[in-house]
């Protein structure tokens, strides 16, 4: 049984808009998966929104039409981690992680989590 990983937003989003500075670093660690991709609502949201904001309306539309037209992705729902995020969210002092990025530490503990993000991979090896 493969470990069940979840990509961050800024990978999907690197692996797509070819001008990123991590594109093709997110399409080698993309490659190198085998298996079904998780995403999170949260993260499929995200990753809609930044794309919108690099006026990249087609490959948000095609990111979409993807991610929930193929066997490949598996979208888990806000509500089963939600609760548990809202508790981190509350209890926590931490002004650089957003939301999602929060709910991915609490992922963490079923999940392998794979980000660019420097402050939430410092927050996972500490969890």
């Amino acid at each position: 049984m493969s470990i069940k990983t979840v990509f961050d937003s800024n990978v999907w989003v690197a692996s797509i808009i070819e001008k990123d500075l991590l594109h093709k670093k997110a399409k080698q660690v993309l490659l190198k998966h085998s298996g079904v991709f998780f995403l999170t609502d949260h993260i499929v949201a995200e990753v809609i929104t930044v794309l919108k904001k690099y006026k990249a309306l087609n490959e948000a539309k095609n990111f979409t039409l993807h991610v929930f037209g193929s066997d490949d992705f598996v979208v888990i729902p806000s509500t089963v981690y939600f609760d548990e995020t809202i508790e981190y969210f509350v209890n926590s002092n931490d002004n650089k992680l957003s939301f999602t990025d929060m709910s991915l530490i609490v992922l963490s503990k079923k999940y392998k989590i794979i980000s660019f993000d420097k402050d939430l991979n410092k927050k996972l090896k500490s969890h």
